[in-house]
């Protein structure tokens, strides 16, 4: 969405009809004074509202805070994440008990800044700089989460437009403990706008993410964002840990955390 071009071709299409208003027989100049001055107006109207617009949509979101990282930093990550993820996280499930398990933004947002070197460390990963050329090809960077009433807010900057694009999703449980997304608003900066604009990023991001040689993480997410608005999801029939299944019994998400009750099940007897 060009901003620039939409109020430079407002003003255009508002002087041409100036020009069309001159060239009309007028039965007084009363009545093609008080026309030309409603015209006037109305341009003037049209240059606020489209500036207006323009500076919503070129605000940025006062939770969007993607991480910034060095390369020591983003070592650290990838190290925290194959313990609290891919080895927390799973030797838990292993476990075969009920247990809770939380993680912040703040956490989220660094593994996001450093997920190319996450991919390219996990077992059978991608080859190092593929996720960022695949974002860069999408004319997306810097993509950071928000968590709040109960809902997660995903943002990502627009290398094309150089403005935040944003889609706040709610989270639910529906009935048979499946996930439930919820597409609640989308916004460039903070200007609300329809939502097909985003939601076509979303499905592309989802196609790459299960591309040649995917990892099982990279498919869990691209499972997320396919099941945005669509049917509810049931993560014990989609997720398992060396065949051990993954329920969901319960989610909140409030002040920058997300906790679930997690409840194994493992395979059933021969």
């Amino acid at each position: 969405m060009r901003f620039g071009k939409t109020l430079k071709n407002l003003k255009l299409f508002a002087l041409a009809q100036a020009s069309r208003l001159r060239n009309i027989p007028w039965r007084s100049k009363v009545s093609r004074k008080t026309v030309v001055r409603i015209l006037v107006w109305t341009l003037v109207g049209l240059m606020v509202a489209a500036g207006l617009l323009y500076i919503q949509a070129s605000r940025i979101p006062d939770n969007y805070r993607p991480a910034r990282l060095t390369k020591d930093e983003t070592r650290t990550a990838v190290h925290n994440f194959a313990r609290d993820v891919t080895e927390g996280f799973g030797n838990k499930v292993k476990m075969v008990k009920p247990f809770e398990w939380a993680i912040t933004q703040t956490t989220i947002n660094r593994y996001l800044a450093a997920m190319d070197e996450i991919a390219f460390n996990l077992p059978n990963g991608v080859k190092r700089g593929q996720i960022d050329a695949e974002m860069a090809q999408l004319g997306l960077a810097d993509p950071a989460v928000a968590l709040e009433d109960g809902k997660v807010t995903l943002m990502v900057r627009s290398t094309a437009y150089g403005k935040i694009l944003s889609a706040e999703i709610s989270v639910d449980l529906a009935e048979g403990d499946k996930l439930k997304f919820t597409l609640n608003a989308t916004r460039i900066g903070k200007l609300p706008v329809p939502s097909g604009f985003l939601t076509g990023r979303i499905e592309a991001l989802s196609r790459k993410l299960t591309g040649e040689r995917s990892d099982g993480i990279s498919e869990t997410l691209a499972e997320l964002l396919s099941a945005i608005d669509g049917k509810p999801i049931s993560p014990p029939d989609k997720w398992r840990i060396q065949g051990i299944k993954v329920a969901i019994k319960a989610i909140s998400i409030a002040n920058g955390k997300l906790k679930l009750k997690v409840r194994p099940i493992p395979p059933a007897r021969k």
